[in-house]
């Protein structure tokens, strides 16, 4: 069943017991996902089917007999368009900081559901490690033999006497069973329970099979910098972390797994923009954050101070002077922003004495369009960019690079971010 992310409610046939679980796990998605409604809005309850609508999120759920696609608006309209699936992917992998290689980036198969892209991604990735192997590393393990190896084990101090010829060991061991198998272990048998194919289904079985003695659990820990050490499984291994993280799953939280993954498009929209603007922004020598920024100083009736904040989504500086403020709104722009998206870019610019801000939207296409307001009346901001950024564009790696190159020609005409010599800079 498909459901797009802030569409028309939609019918669908369940079990009251799988409604149950939807229920419960409904309240998990807003709580992991920290979103302020319900992600799945459920009405109309009858005693074999419901009325859904997804709010602000998009992704993949399986419970028992139901399976929901839930497309973001943005894609939507692509939905007739070779390749979209393509473009969502991608889409979702880049905001999630993954290095899309050739095999990962524009060349997905039409006929594959996300599930089936991302399991078919994951296996190819196994495939070529096979050949250098798997991380290995040293574990602490307890074993009993004739001689000492390692270390005694000081529980047995009491069974040295009388000698029976046999000593219990506490020795470090090479072993598969080590973080990052551990996460692949886990991804495989996540994404067995999402995709459909048979022939996919099979093939991650056959290759749970053949990495025995590896726990399937979530380490205790984030694997940080595995795909640099190991980059014959980047893709694997990104998939991985893309499910851990996109489930709201927690390292170290228990065992608590949801059945399926979602994922909040406002954040989303909001890091795919931040990437892209950031990394357009570096071959020009400007840097970009996201600071915190006080709006307003108060005092409370008890004396306590009162700060009021905001965090623009990119915050462009040169030399740690503030340049240029940007927020990225995840909506369809009509003709003009919305009267509190133009406040909410004016408000930065004015705390931080900025002469230009700008909005970020969506837009069909694969091209990068601008255009300015004016402000009316006197101090900073002066101008307001709107840009629009086509997102088709994510259909290929070719097609973002080309987005970024746009991006960086945009920057390159703002007086803001023009050189140091022929612009009037303001520090904040």
């Amino acid at each position: 069943m498909r459901l797009i992310e802030n569409g028309s409610a939609v019918e669908v046939s369940i079990s009251l017991s799988d409604l149950r679980e939807l229920d419960k796990l409904n309240l998990a998605w807003k709580q992991r996902l920290r979103l302020r409604n319900l992600p799945i809005t459920i009405s109309n309850r009858r005693a074999s089917s419901v009325t859904l609508q997804a709010r602000n999120v998009a992704g993949f759920v399986r419970i028992g007999e139901l399976q929901l696609e839930i497309l973001p608006k943005f894609i939507a309209d692509l939905t007739g368009k070779a390749g979209w699936q393509t473009v969502l992917w991608n889409f979702l992998a880049y905001g999630n900081g993954l290095t899309l290689s050739e095999t990962s980036a524009g060349q997905a198969s039409k006929d594959l559901e996300i599930p089936e892209l991302m399991a078919d991604l994951f296996l190819t990735s196994l495939e070529k490690a096979s050949v250098m192997g798997y991380p290995i590393g040293y574990r602490k393990e307890n074993f009993v033999s004739g001689f000492l190896k390692g270390r005694l084990d000081p529980r047995s101090y009491g069974k040295l006497i009388p000698v029976t010829g046999r000593l219990s060991n506490i020795a470090s061991r090479l072993s598969p069973n080590v973080s990052e198998t551990q996460l692949l272990v886990w991804a495989s048998n996540k994404l067995s329970g999402l995709v459909r194919e048979p022939r996919l289904k099979q093939a991650l079985v056959r290759w749970r099979a053949s990495v025995p003695g590896v726990d399937s659990v979530l380490p205790t820990h984030k694997v940080v910098g595995s795909e640099r050490r190991y980059p014959q499984l980047k893709d694997a291994l990104s998939i991985a972390h893309l499910l851990a993280t996109e489930n709201g799953i927690v390292y170290g939280q228990g065992k608590m797994e949801l059945p399926g993954f979602l994922w909040n498009s406002d954040a989303l929209f909001e890091d795919v923009c931040f990437r892209l603007f950031q990394d357009s922004a570096r071959s020009l020598g400007i840097e970009s954050e996201k600071p915190r920024i006080i709006l307003a100083t108060g005092i409370n009736h008890d004396g306590s101070k009162i700060n009021a904040h905001t965090i623009p989504d990119i915050m462009f500086k040169r030399k740690g002077k503030r340049l240029l403020s940007l927020d990225a709104k995840y909506k369809t722009l009509a003709s003009t922003p919305s009267t509190s998206d133009i406040y909410q870019a004016l408000s930065v610019g004015r705390v931080t004495s900025l002469k230009e801000v700008g909005i970020i939207y969506p837009a069909e296409g694969r091209t990068v369009q601008a255009r300015v307001l004016h402000p009316v009346g006197g101090g900073m901001p002066e101008l307001v960019h709107v840009v629009e950024i086509g997102l088709e564009a994510f259909e290929a790696k070719s097609g973002i690079n080309q987005l970024q190159q746009s991006i960086a020609e945009w920057l390159s005409s703002t007086a803001a971010l023009t050189a140091p010599e022929k612009a009037d800079l303001t520090s904040t």
